[in-house]
């Protein structure tokens, strides 16, 4: 998507800045036309809180990509349940605050919340070995 909206196009950058993780950003135009709200449109990218002139025109086409379902946030990827094979239910996921590698089961306290995001390597696993050699570790609240 980003190709399509950009190659062989004059693209202008404004607003740089770098984010937590020492990653440079910033707004991207082609044609007057905010490249960032057009990939958040797609559902292609995630929602970046970083402020800018636009903060509220993205933040607001963020909310609405994922409530309409579009793209990462479709059931293809944002996932409470295993569409491909349902008897495989044990959740590997991503904590986003410490990178932990987390599984979870049925019967875990955190199980109904947590949410399987396929863009950002989180799966589904049918065993515990799986989960284990997989690189996801038993969540402490399971027991």
């Amino acid at each position: 998507m980003l190709t399509k909206l950009t190659k062989g196009k004059r693209v202008i950058v404004k607003e740089q800045i770098i984010d937590q993780y020492g990653r440079p950003m910033a707004l991207l135009y082609v044609n007057n036309n905010l490249i960032n709200l057009e990939m958040l449109k797609s559902g292609w990218v995630r929602y970046h809180s970083d402020n800018t002139s636009q903060t509220e025109s993205i933040k607001r086409i963020a909310d609405e990509t994922k409530k309409s379902k579009i793209g990462i946030w479709s059931s293809k990827c944002y996932q409470t349940i295993n569409p491909d094979n349902p008897k495989c239910n044990i959740k590997g996921n991503t904590d986003k605050n410490s990178s932990a590698r987390n599984y979870y089961f049925p019967g875990c306290a955190q199980y109904e919340f947590t949410i399987v995001e396929k863009d950002l390597g989180e799966a589904w696993f049918c065993t515990e070995a799986q989960a284990k050699k997989a690189g996801f570790t038993r969540a402490a609240t399971c027991h």
